[in-house]
């Protein structure tokens, strides 16, 4: 069940060899393309001291070499039960290569499958002299070759998991890294959360857990004047099967208001008919305000230019007034200085011509 398949066949082929009495108990798994059958382990049994003398692992059988042996554990339903395995028709293949030189004379192999799949063999070998195979020889080593299909099953899932889980934190670093909260969410039912990152709780002032456990949902956040803009642009998006881009307003934990983007984009599930929101949310409050101190300004510069432009125009028509009131001094000036020569010497030309009279 801990998925250490090296460690279960081991102990697999020990108790074979013990409870059976052979000198050779081994499991053969094929490679990953079947071209081979590869030995994950072989122990080698004295009878005459009831102890096992070592263990191999690394042998290799070619596929190619042995066609009708691999042509029988992959078609036949019973296991081979060769008493003379250097004439049994299946069997016979290997007299050369593998039975004379290791001096094996008969052979009891069940194939391992798994889902209905042949994986591998579960192999006995009596060696020196021929052995007749009982039923319950049989039936021990099928229901060996059956715990090894749950060991290598126990594997596989372990390998599963683990590729998951290596999958998952190279996931979450990945969106751990990312300047934003990445989020998956049903819409249009009950805009459940799928999954959030650790980084909402930057944002909204809640953790990533209120949002997978305890059921809150961004619905519940958006500001009220908000999300009606809100909603019609994620179903506009969802309907022409595209994009969207928004900004809103969002309130925090502490009733606080932030300025989050959004972008994301609808995921029709065609099995079940659900659609998923995928996307991530970005605060930019920060950019907002400075959009908003930006707009407040210019509009201060605007009323600053109009009131300059005020000014300069009452300058100008001041100098203009000036300008006219220096012309008009001039010539009063010119005017002035005849008239007061002739207003003071009026006396003395009366006086003048009183005489002359």
């Amino acid at each position: 069940r801990q998925g250490n398949l090296q460690e279960a066949v081991r102990e697999m082929t020990t108790a074979t060899a013990e409870t059976l009495m052979v000198e050779r108990a081994s499991i053969w798994l094929y490679n990953p393309d079947k071209t081979s059958l590869d030995c994950v382990d072989l122990v080698e049994y004295n009878l005459m001291h009831s102890a096992v003398q070592q263990h191999h692992s690394g042998i290799s059988l070619a596929v190619a070499q042995y066609p009708t042996y691999f042509q029988a554990i992959e078609t036949e339903d019973k296991p081979i039960l060769a008493c003379d395995a250097h004439t049994d028709p299946r069997t016979c293949e290997f007299t050369e290569t593998y039975l004379k030189p290791l001096n094996i004379q008969s052979m009891l192999d069940v194939p391992i499958r798994v889902s209905g799949q042949t994986v591998g063999v579960l192999c006995l070998e009596q060696v020196g002299t021929t052995r007749q195979w009982t039923p319950e020889d049989e039936s021990f080593a099928r229901s060996i070759a059956d715990l090894v299909a749950l060991a290598v099953e126990a594997r596989d899932r372990k390998r599963a998991e683990d590729a998951i889980a290596s999958s998952e934190k190279q996931f979450r670093t990945l969106v751990s890294n990312i300047p934003g909260a990445v989020f998956r969410y049903h819409y249009d039912t009950d805009w459940r959360v799928d999954f959030i990152s650790e980084a909402i709780f930057e944002i909204t002032g809640y953790p990533a857990a209120d949002f997978l456990t305890k059921g809150r949902t961004f619905a519940s956040m958006i500001y009220p004047s908000d999300w009606q803009r809100v909603e019609q642009c994620i179903r506009y998006a969802i309907a022409h099967q595209g994009a969207y881009v928004l900004e809103y307003r969002m309130i925090d934990a502490n009733g606080g208001m932030h300025w989050v983007s959004e972008k994301g984009q609808g995921i029709l599930n065609a099995a079940d008919g659900i659609c998923y929101l995928d996307g991530v949310i970005f605060d930019v409050s920060e950019r907002k305000y400075a959009e908003m101190q930006v707009v407040q300004k210019s509009q201060d510069l605007e009323r600053a230019l109009a009131e300059l432009r005020r000014t300069q125009a009452q300058i100008v028509q001041s100098e203009k007034m000036s300008s006219l009131g220096q012309m008009v001094a001039g010539v009063a000036h010119e005017i002035n200085n005849p008239v007061n020569f002739i207003y003071g010497n009026i006396s003395h030309a009366n006086d003048h011509i009183q005489n002359l009279i």
